[in-house]
């Protein structure tokens, strides 16, 4: 028997057809399901994750994972060892692809084990899941992770990059604010004004503000006492989440 005719016999109205055909209900409401646990992982991802820092690759990919994953578990047979390996030598081209950050990766994680769980019918346990994974993200963005941050970073001669940095830190730590220094290089750069090559220090230093208005408040003053020890500032706002 061909395949036309085994497609055939699936429409009739017999006890066999008819069970055929609701197992194929049966898919599609799996499929539909774990469709709609992707855009819930896809929810949770845009909760708990600012707009400058979101990936807009995974709009789309967070919920197609999951119902591929979940397509995947549902095939029987040899050929679900074929999928799989498929699937292992795209998940390694992937991984090597710049296309988006560790907790991008994370997602695309909660997605791909959504999916799975989906395809195996633990409906229970796919939501029982993302409800406790969701919580464990929401928490942790909201709850450890909303602390303001700047990134300072000065410039001077070489020959008194170590007395600017010990300046630059007892200024900051006098008036409470926290600050420790991340990055330290040196490079040659030419004087423009007598055309001579100077060896510079670049110093990359991190700043947390108890309180983000009194310490935008004494910023100008920073700036000009820095100045006037002919330090050069660049100072930028991150989130430290």
């Amino acid at each position: 028997m061909d395949t036309f005719d085994k497609f055939l016999e699936s429409l009739s109205l017999d006890a066999d057809g008819l069970q055929r055909q609701f197992m194929s209900f049966s898919s599609i409401f799996n499929i539909l399901l774990a469709s709609a646990m992707g855009f819930l992982v896809l929810a949770i991802y845009m909760a708990s994750s600012g707009r400058e820092r979101r990936d807009r690759n995974l709009y789309t990919v967070i919920p197609v994972l999951s119902v591929l994953m979940a397509v995947m578990m549902r095939i029987e047979g040899p050929r679900a060892i074929s999928f799989f390996g498929i699937f292992g030598i795209m998940s390694l081209i992937r991984f090597r692809s710049d296309i988006t950050d560790q907790r991008g990766i994370t997602f695309i994680l909660f997605a791909v084990i959504e999916g799975v769980i989906v395809g195996v019918n633990a409906y229970l346990l796919a939501i029982l899941a993302w409800v406790a994974v969701s919580a464990s993200i929401l928490i942790g963005r909201y709850l450890f992770g909303q602390q303001v941050g700047y990134r300072l970073v000065i410039r001077v001669p070489a020959s008194g990059s170590g007395d600017a940095r010990e300046s630059v830190t007892a200024w900051f730590k006098a008036r409470g604010v926290t600050i420790s220094l991340t990055g330290l290089s040196l490079s040659s750069e030419q004087d423009s004004k007598n055309m001579s090559w100077e060896e510079k220090c670049k110093a990359d230093f991190i700043l947390f503000p108890k309180a983000e208005p009194g310490f935008l408040a004494i910023l100008p003053q920073f700036f000009a006492d820095m100045k006037a020890k002919g330090i050069e500032v660049e100072m930028k706002r991150q989130d430290a989440s």
